[in-house]
C-alpha cells in the first residue's frame, strides 16, 4: 500500500501556467494548449503567473473562466502571482486566485475599460485623401467610428455606455472576487480602487486587492513541499514531456 501511495503522490504536481503580454485570442488559445497537454501528471493546484498589462475585455473574461473551469473539474485551488504588472485584463485573469500574490515591485490594478479610437480627417484632408464607402446602415461599426469623419453625439453616447458598462462587469467580478478581503468600504471604492489607478504591491495588500508578498516557486513549494512543479508554459512540447517525466 505504502508503494501505492508513493506511485500516486509522483503522479501529482503542481500546475503553473503564465499570461504575458498583451491578451488576445492568442492567449486564450496558448492557455486551451497548455492545460490540455498530455501528461501522466494530475494537479494538485493551479499556478497562474500574470505579467500582462491587459487587452481584450472579453478574451481576459474568458481567460478567467477557462482558469475557474479547470479548478472546478480538478477540485483544485488556484494560485496567482502577479510580476511586473498585473494591470485591467491582467488583473482581471488575476482575480480567478484563491489567493493572489505579487512581488514588491510590482504593479497593480487599472481597474476600468478604455476603448481607443483614432480621428485623421483633418490629416486627410490636408493631404486630399478623401474616404469613399458605403453601408446597409449608419449603425455598421465601422460607419459609426469611421476615422475620416466626427464622432456624431449618438456614436459618443454609445461608445461612453459600451465603456461604462464594460467596466460595471470588471467591477463587480472583482467585488465577487474578493468579497470581504477588500478593505475599502463601499462609499469609496470608486474613488480609490475603481478609477483606472494601479498601485504598488503594498498599497494593494493595504486596499485587499492581493492577499500576500510572494514569488511562485518558493510559494508553491512552501504549501506543496511534497509535490514538482510543472510548468506548462514550456515554449516546446519535448520541454514539457521532459519536466513531466523527471520534474
Amino acid at each position: 500500500m505504502e508503494a501505492i501511495k508513493k506511485i500516486t503522490d509522483l503522479r501529482k504536481a503542481v500546475f503553473k501556467i503564465r499570461i504575458s503580454g498583451a491578451i488576445t485570442g492568442k492567449t486564450l488559445d496558448k492557455l486551451n494548449k497548455e492545460l490540455q497537454t498530455q501528461s501522466w501528471r494530475s494537479p494538485v493546484a493551479l499556478a497562474v503567473v500574470v505579467n500582462s498589462p491587459g487587452g481584450s475585455a472579453a478574451q481576459s473574461s474568458l481567460i478567467r473562466q477557462r482558469l475557474l473551469a479547470f479548478s472546478k473539474h480538478h477540485h483544485i485551488p488556484i494560485y496567482a502571482f502577479a510580476e511586473d504588472l498585473a494591470a485591467s485584463g491582467g488583473y482581471y485573469v488575476m482575480s480567478a486566485g484563491n489567493e493572489l500574490y505579487a512581488t514588491p515591485g510590482s504593479i497593480i490594478g487599472s481597474i476600468g475599460a478604455i476603448f481607443n479610437l483614432f480621428g485623421i480627417k483633418g490629416l486627410a484632408a490636408k493631404y486630399g485623401i478623401e474616404r469613399r464607402s458605403w453601408a446597409t446602415s449608419p449603425l455598421d461599426l465601422d460607419e459609426r467610428i469611421d476615422p475620416l469623419k466626427e464622432l456624431k453625439p449618438d456614436t459618443l453616447k454609445w461608445l461612453e455606455g459600451l465603456v461604462k458598462e464594460t467596466k460595471n462587469e470588471f467591477t463587480a467580478v472583482v467585488d465577487e472576487a474578493r468579497k470581504e478581503r477588500i478593505k475599502v468600504e463601499n462609499a469609496k471604492k470608486e474613488e480609490i480602487l475603481y478609477n483606472g489607478d494601479v498601485f504598488t504591491a503594498d498599497e494593494s495588500i493595504k486596499h485587499g486587492l492581493i492577499d500576500k508578498l510572494g514569488v511562485c516557486d518558493e510559494v508553491m513549494k512552501e504549501i506543496f513541499p511534497k509535490y514538482q512543479i510543472l510548468d506548462l508554459s514550456k515554449s516546446s512540447k519535448i520541454q514539457r514531456i521532459y519536466q513531466s517525466i523527471f520534474g
